[in-house]
């Protein structure tokens, strides 16, 4: 996190045992390691919360994809609806194509 080499490490422990007496070293080593739980836990939680937001803009871009195919499918049925013959009475021949359903059936047998 802090790319501190052993060398360094070891350096600031030396000067500590001369700067500082025997009895706050263990209180300094006390509070750095809360300083550093403290540290981690914060970057727990920030990488939690750009997670859970990540995850929630992948959501919302889902769905507004679902949203325009789903406008694309109904602009493709209504196109299509439109194309289909008129219901008509029992006694009309109806036309699909520009042919009767009687040629339809010549046509396909």
């Amino acid at each position: 996190m802090f790319d501190l080499s052993f060398i360094e490490l070891a350096f600031f422990a030396i000067v500590s045992i001369f700067v500082l007496d025997a009895d706050d070293i263990p209180k300094l080593a006390k509070t750095l390691r809360g300083w550093i739980n403290k540290f981690a836990e914060l970057k727990y939680e920030i990488t939690d919360t750009l997670n859970a937001a990540t995850k929630e803009l992948d959501i919302q871009e889902t769905l507004k994809k679902i949203e325009e195919e789903k406008k694309q499918v109904e602009e493709e049925l209504q196109r299509i609806v439109k194309e289909l013959p008129k219901t008509t009475t029992s006694g009309d021949i109806i036309k699909f194509n520009n042919k009767t359903m009687e040629e339809e059936k010549i046509d396909n047998v």
